[in-house]
């Protein structure tokens, strides 16, 4: 009897430590949803929601889409950020821009400016949702465009740039980068040649809290996780900073 009741106590203390039961704790979520933009491109995006005020707001590769962050979101989700993974204009499921069909394979350089304002609209969904903390990754164009707009909205707490480069259809984020009053996370591979060259020169002029991280090999953008898979964790070591 006393083994019997020492095995019950102890069931208890373990139950009493183990900061609630399955159904007692909250569970990560995710909704897709449809965000308008001020000069109605409607995007669609996948929000993976979680009880706090931080977020980030995920841009993908030119030609490429939302489910290119499918590894390193729900990690993001995990570690406590409310994360947005946009379709940009043109791309994925954001094809329609005031009920026409768009894509971004018939853009000229004004339309890929344009994609600032999915940002901002992206940025202020957020905000709607309670999100104080906004951050912003972005992938090749994507970095380009998260630089550029960093520069001009200070809202934006941090950036991570993968593979950006120092023109990708008439972006141009050298001259906002050096504007940049944030921290940043510059990423490029030696093997993409052009974006290891951009990544250097961009850091030499941002005045900001920076890290350069240059790969032997890694390929570009979110195809550098599929070389250096620990690279995601280090994007959410730096956001954590």
């Amino acid at each position: 009897m006393r083994f019997i009741y020492l095995l019950i106590l102890l069931v208890l203390v373990v139950s009493g430590c183990s900061g609630g039961t399955p159904e007692q704790m909250p569970e990560a979520t995710t909704k897709e949803v449809k965000i308008t933009t001020e000069d109605q491109v409607v995007l669609a995006a996948t929000l993976y929601e979680t009880i706090s005020e931080k977020a980030v707001i995920l841009l993908h590769m030119l030609g490429n889409n939302r489910q290119s962050w499918k590894e390193l979101a729900p990690l993001l989700q995990k570690n406590g950020y409310n994360v947005l993974a946009l379709d940009l204009r043109g791309h994925g499921q954001s094809l329609e821009k005031n009920k026409q069909k768009i894509s971004y394979i018939n853009f000229a350089e004004p339309d890929f400016q344009d994609m600032l304002k999915d940002i901002k609209a992206a940025k202020e969904f957020l905000q709607k949702q309670g999100a104080s903390e906004i951050s912003i990754v972005g992938a090749s164009i994507g970095a380009n465009l998260a630089i550029i707009y960093a520069a001009q909205d200070k809202d934006i707490q941090k950036i991570v740039a993968l593979s950006p480069g120092l023109n990708f259809k008439g972006l141009k984020p050298q001259e906002p980068a050096k504007k940049l009053t944030i921290p940043i996370f510059l990423v490029a591979a030696e093997d993409d040649q052009y974006s290891a060259m951009s990544s250097r020169t961009l850091e030499a002029v941002i005045h900001s809290d920076k890290e350069l991280k240059i790969y032997p090999k890694a390929d570009h953008g979110t195809r550098m996780f599929n070389y250096q898979p620990e690279l995601k964790e280090f994007i959410v070591k730096f956001l954590e900073k």
